[in-house]
């Protein structure tokens, strides 16, 4: 990951503001911070900002609380892609929705939206029913901001592997 930082605002009009470091990406709203880090490993996998999907590399760190993530591999399926993450009692799941957007999910309820424009910033759009807590969207942020967003459908992957990407 490249070193920047930068503010933007979330689907409410909150200020966001986003500080990526080689290791570490810090997610501030409304005083509330997230933080994902990198705390061993030196292997950079390919694709993934943050250069790993291996939980036991990374921390979430949610207003100073630690918050136990566990990632899939990251592999075929969409599914494959998702990481999940424990605050206050809830299992949250950041999951790719589309080949460009994931979903942050308290259980089954879809909080916000999230994409990686293409100067890798992300953008945050807010579900009507229920809206994303200050806490709760800096999560989501710096899981975007780590992971990226998206994924293809298992099929068309698949498709790619066999064909060597020519279709």
């Amino acid at each position: 990951m490249i070193a920047t930082r930068y503010s933007t605002t979330d689907g409410r009009g909150r200020a966001v503001a986003v500080s990526v470091e080689p290791r570490c990406v810090t997610v501030e709203i409304d005083g509330e911070l997230a933080e994902i880090a990198r705390v061993s490993g030196d292997a950079e996998r390919p694709g993934v900002p943050i250069g790993t999907r291996e939980s036991a590399e990374l921390s979430l760190i949610a207003d100073g609380r630690p918050c136990p993530l566990t990632l899939g591999r990251g592999r075929l399926s969409r599914r494959s892609y998702r990481a999940r993450f424990e605050l206050d009692g809830h299992t949250y799941t950041f999951v790719p929705v589309s080949e460009v957007e994931n979903a942050l999910r308290r259980g089954r309820t879809t909080l916000a939206r999230f994409l990686v424009a293409d100067d890798g910033r992300v953008e945050t759009f807010e579900v009507d029913r229920e809206t994303a807590n200050s806490l709760e969207t800096a999560a989501g942020v710096a899981l975007a901001t780590a992971f990226g967003c998206g994924a293809r459908h298992g099929l068309e992957a698949l498709i790619d592997v066999v064909t060597g990407g020519v279709a």
